[in-house]
């Protein structure tokens, strides 16, 4: 019996390895290389990291470390993009992703909801509270609390029919409503 089961696994290991089915490399990579912002511009086949934090000066930094938990685009500027993250509040990039900026710096960003109409208004449901800039993240202000630290603010969205009508969810299992953002 063992003889068989040796003989079966050398053939599959000789039939699949020949025939290209198993491929062993010896490449290895940095954990840097596998994290961040990856970009395909050809669906998929082929996937760029685009992970670079625009800084000042010389030196380039990265966001490959940031957790990322969503991404919103812009439905108005095509370049606009939004993340949001575990520990480093929301990244966001007018470039296409070739470059990250910090729009807020603390803090669990769960949503990111941006006017349609006025792409510079966006929402941010950060921790316990709802944020909103109306000039492109330069700065925030809290529009809503929830009265309770461990209360979170969940998600948030824009009705697309209506974009001053906000909603937000929060982890409590209810459903806020703003008629007038």
């Amino acid at each position: 019996m063992f003889k068989k089961g040796l003989m079966l696994l050398i053939s599959a290991v000789v039939l699949f390895g020949v025939t290209g089915c198993i491929q062993i490399t010896s490449k290895t990579e940095t954990m840097a290389s596998q994290a961040g912002i990856f970009v395909s511009k050809d669906f998929g086949e082929t996937w760029t990291n685009s992970s670079s934090l625009m800084t000042p000066g010389a030196t380039v930094g990265t966001i490959s470390a940031a957790e990322t938990l969503m991404m919103e685009f812009d439905p108005v500027d095509e370049k606009a993009i939004y993340i949001g993250t575990r520990k480093h509040g929301m990244l966001f990039s007018y470039n296409s992703g070739a470059g990250w900026n910090y729009g807020l710096t603390i803090g669990v960003t769960r949503g990111i909801a941006i006017e349609p109409t006025a792409h510079c208004t966006i929402y941010a449901a950060v921790d316990s509270w709802l944020k909103k800039t109306i000039d492109c993240a330069r700065k925030w202000d809290k529009v809503y609390y929830t009265g309770n630290d461990s209360r979170l603010v969940t998600a948030v969205t824009l009705d697309l029919k209506s974009p001053k009508t906000l909603w937000a969810g929060l982890s409590t299992g209810e459903i806020l409503k703003s008629p007038d953002a």
